[in-house]
């Protein structure tokens, strides 16, 4: 145990310390271990905060397969998605969108995303719905519903709308609300909506 705890010590020193070579190697290290790098993931959510634009995603990567494996990284990938850091914030949201169904108890933390001040974040929150909904009925429910949301700013609804015609034929259920969008919006709105539903109506 103690020669693991060791390894997982060094992976970490290299992902904080060593060159984004090293970093982004470490962080692909810690990740193929599985639940066997629980302990790690903590670190890792304050890593994502490194300037290293590979890096950061080796770590999202890394986050998302401990998460799947251990339900209780999830916490620190929901405790991430609220850090003052934006890097953290985006980085934890990505990696919950690439555990896809799994991470389908987070929905409504990740929509309270929609309204973070960042719009990358926003991005992120908008992208790890969709990937998530491509499994979840939970998750596109969500994303439908609160395409109605006249709280969110255009951009924020032009994202959603997008991500529903993403989901193809597994999004038909917006086709309502998406109709609704083409006769009301502003133009760029409406375009995204049009796009949407030959999308989502396309043969499977």
């Amino acid at each position: 145990m103690a020669r693991s705890e060791n390894s997982i010590d060094s992976l970490l020193m290299d992902v904080e310390k060593g060159t984004p070579e090293q970093a982004r190697a470490a962080a692909i290290t810690l990740g193929s271990m599985g639940a066997g790098a629980e302990e790690a993931a903590p670190d890792l959510v304050d890593h994502l905060a490194l300037p290293y634009g590979t890096v950061t995603w080796a770590i999202v990567e890394a986050l998302a397969a401990i998460a799947s494996a251990d339900e209780q990284v999830v916490d620190d990938l929901l405790d991430g998605i609220q850090d003052p850091d934006e890097n953290i914030r985006w980085g934890s949201a990505r990696a919950l969108g690439l555990m896809g169904k799994a991470a389908e108890d987070t929905v409504e933390e990740l929509y309270k995303l929609l309204r973070d001040p960042k719009g990358a974040v926003c991005w992120a929150a908008i992208r790890a719905l969709e990937q998530i909904a491509a499994e979840s009925d939970k998750a596109l429910k969500c994303l439908i519903g609160h395409l109605q949301d006249t709280e969110h700013n255009e951009h924020i609804l032009w994202g959603i709308t997008t991500a529903l015609g993403r989901l193809g034929p597994r999004a038909k259920p917006a086709e309502g609300i998406l109709t609704k969008l083409v006769d009301e919006a502003n133009r760029s709105l409406r375009w995204a909506a049009v796009e949407s539903l030959q999308r989502i109506r396309r043969p499977d």
